[in-house]
């Protein structure tokens, strides 16, 4: 599928396919501009095709926040030997007979619908999760640069969900993990830079659908990937969100000033002093 331009808003319910192909930036690219931006220019002209981990988290989204439409386009594929001829003559009956659906194995589908019992059944999460809401959004936003010869930027995120409830529209982002306890998820969450993402996020769907009166306040579900698949729901310091909202928005001026110069950097040629870890000087 060819780059598609979509006029800034909110589109719910695409697919990641489609999502792919709109031609903004989104966070995954944005920030491997910290590695350098040549960086981030490859992996742009080379975007990774979906892991099976990730084919598998995408089923966990749908079983999880629309479970009537996971069970319709989901089923399990049978075991048999394609390369018998009765083999081949089963694989082609079930697939005729499940033409537009989606396949997982006996063991994933055992895996989701844990994940998906557990999740439901939390709760702080099942209230966000019934009733009216946006699932799957991708929010396309015009992004204002004060500091850059290009004026606007036009960025992208996929937001799990969108929910009013309580007073607040809560913005949902669901990440599978080892260990979901505070310490822990707390490290997974640094290393992997969530929380400039759901800085990203929030900045995006402000400048897509201005927020007015209802506080806008994002949210992590993360779900231990091993039984018993235990939820925890985590909401960001208000000053590490700040922070780390600056840095999306710095790397975004980044961005700007290279396709503006349809020039992207790699590492600095000097010399430097090599950094070494504080663990290898106590070793001494």
């Amino acid at each position: 599928m060819g780059k598609v331009t979509m006029k800034p808003g909110i589109y719910p319910g695409i697919s990641r396919e489609a999502y792919e192909a709109i031609d903004a930036i989104n966070w995954s690219i944005l920030k491997v501009y910290d590695r350098s931006p040549l960086h981030a220019k490859w992996a742009m002209d080379h975007p990774k095709a979906p892991t099976p981990a990730m084919e598998r988290g995408t089923a966990v989204h749908m079983a999880v926040l629309e479970p009537d439409r996971f069970d319709l386009e989901y089923v399990v594929a049978p075991k048999v030997d394609r390369r018998t001829k009765k083999g081949k003559l089963e694989w082609s009956n079930f697939e005729e007979a499940n033409e537009g659906k989606s396949y997982v194995s006996q063991k994933d589908m055992d895996y989701i619908c844990a994940v998906r019992s557990k999740i439901r059944k939390h709760p702080t999460i099942l209230p966000l999760l019934t009733g009216p809401g946006l699932n799957e959004c991708a929010v396309v936003a015009e992004r204002k640069l004060g500091d850059s010869s290009r004026k606007s930027v036009l960025c992208k995120s996929l937001i799990d969900r969108i929910k009013d409830h309580d007073g607040y529209t809560w913005v949902l982002d669901f990440k599978s993990t080892i260990d979901a306890e505070p310490e822990r998820f707390g490290k997974q969450a640094a290393n992997l830079d969530y929380p400039p993402q759901g800085g990203f996020y929030l900045d995006n769907l402000e400048a897509a659908v201005p927020a007015g009166k209802k506080e806008r306040r994002f949210l992590f579900i993360a779900w231990e990937s091993d039984p018993p698949h235990e939820p925890k729901v985590y909401e960001l310091d208000e000053e590490d969100l700040r922070v780390a909202s600056e840095r999306a928005r710095r790397l975004l001026r980044v961005h700007a000033r290279c396709v503006d110069k349809q020039y992207w950097p790699g590492y600095h040629q000097d010399i430097e002093i090599m950094r070494l870890p504080e663990w290898y000087r106590k070793k001494s």
